[in-house]
């Protein structure tokens, strides 16, 4: 097994990690497991195609942007749920509309659909970062939250925080690096594949946290 095969199972199926903690034991309902749920089964067959594409040597950059679209929406919307606050629900509903509308006009008005450009990844994980800094702070300022580490929320959003600031500087830079050093990129883009692996990981470990008891 090579090591974009290696890639691939981390990149895509790591996501099966916390499917399988919700299959064996129901968690409490909350819509953060809904907009996890979503996550789930529409990124593992999405990024599954977009490396199949590229094994094919066929262009796969639209995939990735739709996974991009769809990462933010429902991290975003889990960050959302357990912040609680109506400014903050209206804000997030501004966020979405402006991602999508960048992300689509990079695509099609300057890059074109041919190009993989990573900035649209940057600016997510950024919103994404300030989103969990947000939490961490109403979370300090709540004494009540002795226990926070047995909290599924606390491990959920830093499951979001750990992916996003692991790959923020990768993201930003990765597009430039690829244009220039192709070989040297392919290899570190394996961050970002570390960074989903224990995204998947602090996922389960957030449901295991809100199993019933």
């Amino acid at each position: 097994m090579n090591f974009y095969y290696i890639r691939d199972i981390l990149e895509t199926y790591s996501a099966l990690i916390p499917l399988f903690f919700l299959v064996i034991k129901k968690p409490k309902k909350g819509r953060w497991i809904i907009f996890l749920v979503i996550y789930i089964v529409t990124y593992i067959p999405v990024s599954a195609y977009a490396n199949f594409l590229e094994r094919q040597i066929r262009n796969n950059s639209r995939f990735y942007l739709l996974i991009n679209i769809i990462s933010f929406i429902c991290f975003s919307s889990i960050i959302e749920n357990f912040i609680e606050r109506r400014q903050f629900r209206n804000l997030n509903k501004i966020a979405i509309v402006v991602v999508i509308v960048f992300s689509f006009f990079t695509r099609t008005w300057l890059n074109g659909f041919e190009i993989f450009n990573s900035k649209t990844f940057a600016l997510t994980s950024f919103v994404l970062i300030c989103y969990c800094l947000y939490y961490y702070k109403l979370q300090l300022g709540n004494l009540k939250n002795l226990y926070i580490e047995k909290q599924a929320s606390f491990w959920v959003v830093s499951a979001i925080f750990l992916y996003c600031s692991g790959n923020f500087l990768l993201f930003l830079s990765y597009s430039n690096l690829r244009g220039e050093y192709e070989n040297f990129a392919k290899y570190v883009w394996y961050l970002n594949d570390l960074m989903i692996l224990l995204m998947n990981i602090f996922f389960a470990k957030g449901i295991q946290c809100n199993w019933k008891k």
